[in-house]
């Protein structure tokens, strides 16, 4: 089509025809335009595929991933909430109770063993995602913009356990001021002990395993009765003072296991659904 213009414009040339060369040159000029826009929109659809290709490769993996991840937070939210639990429990015990009236092997049942499990986030695929770029291009924006968010609470969330982690460990010195931990089946009151207890939710709590776990822990506590140990400090504000500590960490578990954690789940979840859908299928 182009050889056709080109002989018709240098047909017009030698003629003299001015007017009709401009036409024609224009005519192929436009038709070389149109075969370059062609050309890259060709392009265009073929990387747009060629990424929609590479997500889709991905999005198994990425879904395997993500519904881990939705497993683990909600075992740490469980954790949180017993740990927060008995942190109430702790405060409603000792308040307005004399040093003398106050159990030390109660008080050391509701606080042993505290540390809070770290966050174990899977971040091989999304790693891999970010390396190939596919994020980039317009048609994986929704789901670039959904990892983001997804991803940078995430990072926030692991960097509050350094927080809550600091909280626990700064406490531990009025721990060991306050509490006596001599009983002779202490290793195994902190193997039953209820932050050992698998965390189960409240439909769970009547499993035989939950049921099995926690008669082993009356039984040891039965046991360590028996050695009769009292507090060590006779300052009811050392206790109070190492309670404080407890509370503030309690507070920050209320914060993590009902409001930030179930939002980290329902960002997963999107990222799942978008995956999920006939644009990424």
């Amino acid at each position: 089509m182009i050889k056709f213009f080109r002989h018709i414009r240098q047909n017009s040339l030698f003629e003299g025809k001015t007017g009709k060369y401009l036409k024609y040159a224009l005519g192929e000029i436009f038709l070389v335009v149109i075969g370059i826009l062609i050309a890259l929109q060709v392009n265009d659809w073929n990387e747009v595929n060629r990424e929609r290709k590479l997500i889709r490769s991905y999005s198994e993996s990425l879904i395997a991933d993500l519904e881990a991840d939705i497993r683990l937070i909600k075992d740490v939210q469980a954790q949180m909430r017993e740990l927060n639990s008995r942190i109430d429990s702790l405060a409603v015990y000792v308040r307005n109770k004399s040093i003398n009236e106050i159990s030390n092997l109660r008080v050391l049942m509701l606080i042993i063993d505290d540390n809070i499990y770290p966050y174990s986030w899977n971040k091989v695929t999304l790693e891999e995602l970010r390396s190939t770029g596919v994020l980039r291009y317009e048609g994986n924006k929704e789901l670039a913009k959904l990892i983001v968010s997804y991803v940078s609470l995430r990072e926030h969330m692991s960097e509050d356990y350094k927080i809550d982690q600091g909280i626990a460990e700064m406490n531990f010195p009025l721990v060991h001021k306050v509490l006596n931990m001599n009983y002779a089946n202490f290793k195994e009151l902190s193997h039953v002990g209820m932050n050992n207890i698998t965390y189960h939710t409240s439909s769970q709590k009547d499993s035989e395993e939950y049921m099995n776990q926690l008669a082993l822990l009356k039984k040891e506590i039965s046991i360590a009765e028996e050695n009769s140990l009292e507090l060590l400090t006779k300052d009811v504000n050392l206790l109070h003072e190492m309670v404080n500590g407890y509370l503030d960490l309690g507070r920050n578990m209320d914060i993590r296991a009902n409001a930030e954690l179930p939002s980290l789940i329902e960002k997963a979840e999107e990222i799942i659904v978008l995956l999920n859908s006939p644009q990424f299928k």
